[in-house]
């Protein structure tokens, strides 16, 4: 989806489909100044295989290509032209082998929000590249084979794991945040809550 944005990209339905071999499985793609945005997408029944990363926000580009309007800080002033990336569904998936899982790279002034991944089955050597910018994350009902325990978030608030199981080295997740407006990051079985920190987190 993108990256022109410009007329609004949305209500767009994606079911019953095998990728094998693509760079990326789901793309969505947007730079600063191209307006509209990515709004209302379901993807489901779909399975990724051989993928280099499974699912990629890529909002803010390159400086090679829009200049200084690549740099995520500081937060630039939002405008008519500043797009918005939001509500969107991935479920009922296979990622049969990817590189990484997932990378945002959202637009600190909107951060993308409203993303539910839900019900898939996934073997990664990667989890999160990077969390830039997102806040309103849910992952639910996953069950996530990697090689690697890190997870790497940068100003990404509000994020969930909901009955997701990790199969990782030692059991455990290595929680890269930073940024001032991290925070808020929940693991939860359904029934109990806890928040996991900076560091080292021990999985129940």
């Amino acid at each position: 989806c993108g990256s022109e944005t410009a007329g609004m990209v949305k209500n767009v339905y994606l079911h019953s489909c095998v990728f094998y071999g693509t760079r990326v499985g789901f793309r969505f793609k947007t730079r600063r100044n191209r307006g509209g945005g990515i709004s209302d997408i379901l993807y489901e029944n779909v399975r990724l295989i051989d993928m280099r990363e499974a699912f990629t926000w890529d909002l803010l580009g390159s400086e090679m290509y829009v200049g200084k309007l690549a740099q995520r800080n500081p937060p630039l002033d939002i405008t008519p032209l500043t797009p918005t990336v939001k509500n969107i569904t991935i479920r009922n998936f296979i990622v049969e082998s990817a590189d990484r899982l997932i990378s945002v790279h959202g637009i600190p002034e909107i951060p993308c929000s409203n993303v539910l991944i839900e019900n898939g089955m996934v073997r990664t050597n990667r989890i999160f590249k990077a969390m830039e910018d997102i806040d309103g994350l849910t992952l639910r009902d996953l069950d996530i084979h990697a090689t690697d325990n890190n997870i790497n978030i940068d100003d990404g608030r509000n994020i969930t794991f909901d009955k997701v199981k990790f199969f990782v080295p030692r059991h455990e997740l290595n929680l890269n945040i930073k940024g001032n407006k991290a925070g808020n990051i929940i693991m939860t079985d359904g029934t109990e809550r806890r928040a996991l920190k900076p560091g080292v987190n021990a999985l129940p």
